[in-house]
């Protein structure tokens, strides 16, 4: 296609050149429409900016913090607590003799709570579910942040192509600009379609003007996509080798899949998990957990005592034995009705709650593939139509609209028009084969695979 337009600036070339010879000439054999448009299918850059994003963006560098964080959590609630070491007196008069009462002591001892059998594991249980459904969603992220990368990668290259096309079209306005001059001044045109044609070049430069502020902006997306804090230094892509045409899957071919194993679905149904074993530790909670401390204490003697029965006196002291203390606490359930049932009550809620979450994100999961595969048919069988139909009838209508202006035949606004039909359905061509790579990212994105060839 841009080879066409090439022949037809080389015609117009010949038409300040010759301008005799055009008032003569026939119409010349259109060259047919490049409808494979296949081009490149590796595309190096693409791969380079892909690993840089997964590398170097700050949001999978947080979320990789949070699973460090998820199973830190983890550990920690598959532990017994720490135990209390306790240092006192006990019985100590207000004149602090130690001496001076028999219960008088020092102590040491250590208390620890021991938990029923079965609540640190499934505590634990519904932690590491946790940290599965973190890392569903962390290989979620990197799903999303290739599709980010993706799209507007391709974006870009679409603009780029629409941007090659408007320089080409706005140089053919030129070269019409001298045409329409040559035409006037051998009464076969007007001064107005001189002015007209210099009218029509402004245009496609104001076009031009809007299209880069497009590649601006599709390039500041693509820098926030890859973790840059600018876009001046990014390559451009080579727009028609990263718009590479391919067919496409079949609906019934991506559903058919095993969707439950996508990393979305992976993270919900972990969390299902995670709700399944709190409700199982929550019913443990009836049975109470148990504080247990023993305690050793010293005891000295007695001063100036006559002694305690049964024990021998020294020089005035009593001598006193050491004493040991075990207890076990626990709470007894007797409001249970507010405290451990309520707690089931909620758990199984958040059960509840987290099944119907797991099948409507089915259900969402299943109509998002079809909306982006929707999307992904609109846009082929737009390029189709432009690449198989109306391009090449354009073209061909280019082709003729010329050889009648060259006789005098039609005006030139029919020829400006001609051309602007062209240069729309190339635009649009490059447009459509970027949104076909945008909704093919997304659907790669939803599914958590990579659609062949792509």
């Amino acid at each position: 296609m841009k080879s066409n337009l090439l022949a037809h600036l080389w015609r117009l070339a010949g038409l300040v050149i010759l301008p005799v010879l055009l008032l003569t000439t026939g119409p010349a054999s259109a060259q047919e429409a490049d409808t494979s448009a296949v081009y490149a299918a590796d595309d190096s850059l693409l791969n380079a900016y892909l690993a840089e994003a997964l590398k170097n963006h700050p949001d999978l560098a947080s979320m990789e913090a949070m699973i460090q964080a998820q199973v830190a959590r983890a550990r920690m609630a598959g532990s017994w607590m720490n135990p209390s070491l306790m240092l006192g007196a006990m019985n100590v008069p207000t004149s602090l003799d130690f001496h001076e009462e028999p219960m008088t002591m020092k102590t040491v001892g250590f208390m620890i709570q021991i938990p029923f059998p079965g609540k640190l594991h499934y505590t634990r249980k519904a932690e590491l579910a946790r940290v599965a459904a973190t890392r569903s969603q962390y290989a979620q992220m990197r799903l999303d942040m290739i599709a980010m990368v993706k799209m507007a990668y391709y974006e870009l290259a679409g603009l780029l192509a629409v941007q090659e096309t408007l320089e080409e079209s706005r140089m053919l306005a030129g070269d019409m600009i001298t045409a329409a001059r040559i035409m006037a001044s051998s009464a076969m045109g007007s001064q107005a379609d001189v002015l007209r044609a210099q009218l029509e070049y402004e245009t496609w430069a104001k076009q031009l003007i809007a299209n880069r502020e497009n590649i601006t902006e599709a390039k500041s997306r693509l820098a926030a996509a890859l973790g840059r804090n600018s876009a001046e230094d990014l390559d451009e892509p080579v727009s028609r080798q990263a718009l590479t045409y391919h067919p496409l899957p079949q609906l019934e071919t991506l559903l058919a899949g095993n969707l439950e194993e996508t990393p979305a679905l992976l993270a919900q149904a972990a969390e299902v998990e995670a709700a399944r074993a709190e409700l199982k530790r929550a019913r443990l909670s009836y049975w109470p957990d148990f504080d247990v401390s023993f305690t050793y204490g010293f005891r000295e003697y007695l001063e100036d005592g006559a002694g305690m029965a049964g024990m021998p006196v020294e020089t005035g002291r009593t001598p006193l034995g050491d004493m040991v203390s075990l207890e076990v606490r626990f709470p007894i359930p007797l409001f249970y009705r507010s405290n451990q049932r309520a707690l089931v009550k909620e758990n199984q809620a958040m059960l509840q709650n987290a099944e119907a979450e797991y099948r409507a994100g089915s259900l969402e999961l299943r109509d998002e593939v079809r909306q982006a595969h929707a999307r992904m048919e609109a846009a082929r069988a737009t390029y189709e139509l432009i690449a198989e139909t109306l391009l090449p009838t354009a073209e061909a209508t280019f082709e003729a609209s010329l050889v009648a202006y060259q006789s005098g035949s039609i005006p030139f606004m029919s020829l400006n028009e001609a051309l602007m039909q062209v240069t729309m359905h190339r635009m649009d061509e490059a447009m459509a084969l970027a949104d076909l790579h945008m909704a093919r990212a997304d659907v790669a994105r939803l599914l958590g695979v990579m659609l062949q060839p792509w």
